[in-house]
């Protein structure tokens, strides 16, 4: 007996469910259907808010600029990572504060700033890293297994000033031009401490190139008399010369390489920071919710929509009132 009355509680549980259920999606669909009435009976209404809105848009539109961006790959020299990098951050300071003193001696002022913020961040390269710490610091390791857990940001914070190339993300103002990227280096190269440790580590890096020369040249100089040592007969010593002249071929391309790279780091040592490239500058457009046209419609639509609900919630608090007014006077 009692299995049955269990049953049948079920049964009426389940059909109370699937009533209420039921009834939603039929308050659903009769609310949709008024809106759709509702709708139709108001078309006139609603494309006259379009074609407003949409004039609108164009005419607030036609007349306003986009902001420009552009990325910039540059290489700091010198070991002056942390100066650039401090340049950066009182270059943004002065563009938040609207310095224009300070912005139009460094060439980024022409009404307003032609900047609105400036970005650097490293390239990470384990190369460079391992050149300046060298594959057996014990710090370098520790480091690089906690970029194994925590990623890439995490190693770019840690030595963000010893990475050789960085990149540069600038926004600019409508009116700015690649004069004004060109300005940003010039603004970052305008320190005379620095100017002086530039041309310091540039005579350095010259007298090494011309050391390394004079080597290459005795070390050819032992070559040809080696040569003609051979040419006028063969040497008691010749195994012991053959070994220790390998040793010297040996060096003399390691030199010849090292001032490859010396020469390489000359060309791209003419500044603390050289800009290497610098894309195209781009408008930026902040898609459908920034065109006007599209947006000033829909706001109107949506007002409309409000005015309409709020003008038949009055009406059904007055009936409500009505209603219990009458039923007052009954009483």
């Amino acid at each position: 007996m009692s299995n049955q009355t269990t049953n049948s509680s079920e049964e009426i549980d389940l059909f109370y469910l699937f009533s209420l259920v039921g009834n939603f999606f039929k308050k659903c669909f009769i609310a949709a259907y008024r809106f759709i009435i509702f709708l139709l009976k108001n078309w006139i209404i609603l494309l006259a808010l379009i074609i407003v809105g949409v004039l609108a848009g164009y005419f607030l539109q036609k007349d306003v600029e986009n902001s420009k961006e552009a990325n910039a790959l540059i290489r700091i020299n010198f070991n002056t990572g942390s100066y650039v990098y401090d340049a950066i951050d009182l270059l943004n300071d002065k563009i938040k504060n609207n310095d224009s003193l300070f912005l139009e001696k460094s060439g980024l002022w022409k009404e307003k700033s032609l900047l609105k913020k400036v970005e650097i961040k490293p390239v990470v390269n384990f190369n460079d890293l391992t050149e300046i710490y060298g594959t057996d610091n014990r710090t370098l390791g520790l480091l690089i297994e906690s970029y194994e857990f925590e990623g890439e940001n995490n190693l770019s914070e840690s030595f963000n000033k010893d990475y050789l190339y960085h990149n540069l993300e600038i926004d600019l103002s409508s009116k700015a031009t690649h004069e004004a990227i060109d300005n940003v280096i010039s603004y970052i190269n305008d320190n005379k401490l620095l100017t002086s440790l530039k041309k310091e580590a540039v005579a350095i890096i010259i007298n090494k190139i011309e050391t390394n020369e004079e080597t290459i040249s005795q070390i050819n100089a032992i070559l040809n008399a080696y040569g003609a040592q051979q040419v006028s007969g063969v040497s008691s010593n010749q195994v012991i010369l053959d070994k220790d002249l390998t040793g010297v071929i040996e060096k003399k391309n390691q030199l010849l390489l090292t001032n490859e790279e010396l020469r390489e780091n000359l060309v791209l040592s003419n500044d603390i920071t050289v800009l290497v490239n610098k894309s195209n500058l781009i408008e930026k457009y902040s898609g459908i919710l920034g065109n006007k046209m599209i947006v000033y419609p829909i706001l109107l639509i949506l007002l409309f929509l409000l005015f309409a609900l709020l003008i038949r919630a009055f009406n059904y608090a007055k009936k409500l009132a009505q209603k219990e007014d009458a039923e007052k006077q009954n009483i």
